[in-house]
């Protein structure tokens, strides 16, 4: 689901359901401003709408469920609710079913954790919008999905802040970002965030998956290994992808070379436009890198991205330059031209193969 009624979407998972007083006690660095009802969701009756960016009826929306996490999307006959919640991003945009199997499968999960974190027996939801939670006296129909001066780097900052207060119970298990596929106990996350604030940089390994597949990772070449990230659409960028023969390049240089790729992205004096088609980076082993733009990634969740590639000579496998031609077809005459990444969001399928993670780095 491409952002639209919502923004962005976080979710903290917890032992046993959490009071609202206690949630509103511990977020009460935001103003609530209101309540909303649920009508079909017992485990999830009520949802607390507290002020974010006012000035243009921005609201973060936190929802405490008594239930697990749905990560099933589930038949539209058998769970009809489930359903249509997940179709209106509910559980969060550029969400996809499977996201925490997905998450779990970390390598770099302690085995408590990922105990403890299949064993959830309820959760909270944190969404942004700046439509559902308006004024009454306001017309939805006009109000703006993106308003003005949209700035999705605060976003995440702002619903950050509310995870790490509510991560503070002892009732809480993990911070889980289902558009990112990222678990984090409260522990390593406040480390990973006095990291970023030292550097003076947005807290990107807090938001933003990386992953490495070495079997079943969509090339079909033995030997052949992809390093992706996962969540990069919440700061409306594409998701990067490289793909490289195993044995030439360590792994975590590759890691290394896409978090710079996503700082070039995210500096304005770069941006995405420009990465164009056959966009040329030094990279891993010293050699030349050069990316794609491609509609869909290797693996799931399908997502636009830009996939990476080594000049080392090597024949690279036919699957992982299936999407090429997809993206020449926007090429003219007179170079190549940027892929239309906001279509790609939009488009996306809600269904996807579950892929597990090999290795860690």
């Amino acid at each position: 689901m491409a952002k639209g009624l919502f923004t962005q979407g976080m979710c903290v998972l917890l032992r046993a359901p959490m009071p609202k007083v206690e949630i509103q006690r511990r977020l009460s660095m935001f103003e609530l401003v209101g309540r909303q009802e649920s009508i079909d969701d017992d485990a999830a009756p009520e949802t607390l709408v507290l002020q974010f960016r006012p000035e243009v009826q921005g609201h973060l929306m936190v929802t405490p469920s008594s239930a697990r996490w749905p990560d099933d999307m589930g038949e539209p006959d058998e769970n009809p609710e489930a359903f249509v919640a997940w179709s209106l991003g509910q559980y969060g945009p550029l969400t996809y079913p499977g996201c925490l199997d997905r998450a779990v499968h970390d390598p770099t999960l302690t085995p408590g954790l990922r105990r403890d974190v299949n064993d959830h027996a309820a959760h909270i939801r944190l969404l942004i919008s700046y439509v559902v939670g308006a004024d009454e006296d306001s017309d939805n129909d006009d109000l703006p999905e993106m308003p003005e001066g949209y700035d999705a780097e605060a976003e995440l900052a702002a619903m950050t802040r509310a995870v790490t207060a509510l991560l503070e119970s002892p009732l809480a298990i993990a911070y889980f970002n289902p558009g990112g596929e990222i678990i984090l106990d409260a522990d390593t996350m406040r480390r990973g965030l006095n990291e970023a604030w030292t550097r003076d940089e947005p807290a990107i390994d807090m938001w933003v998956q990386s992953r490495c597949l070495v079997e079943h990772n969509g090339t079909s070449a033995e030997g052949w290994e992809v390093i992706d990230t996962v969540g990069q659409g919440q700061l409306d960028l594409p998701d990067l992808e490289a793909v490289f023969f195993g044995k030439l390049y360590a792994r975590d240089e590759v890691v290394d070379f896409l978090r710079g790729i996503t700082h070039e992205l995210l500096d304005p004096h770069v941006g995405i436009d420009s990465f164009m088609e056959g966009q040329i980076r030094k990279g891993p082993g010293g050699i030349q890198w050069h990316c794609i733009a491609c509609g869909d990634s290797l693996n799931s969740p399908p997502r636009p991205t830009l996939r990476w590639f080594a000049d080392d000579g090597l024949e690279i496998p036919a699957p992982a330059l299936a999407d090429a031609d997809d993206a020449d077809d926007d090429s003219d005459e007179d170079g190549p031209s940027l892929h239309d990444w906001s279509d790609d969001f939009e488009e996306l399928d809600l269904e996807s193969d579950d892929e597990e993670w090999d290795e860690p780095f």
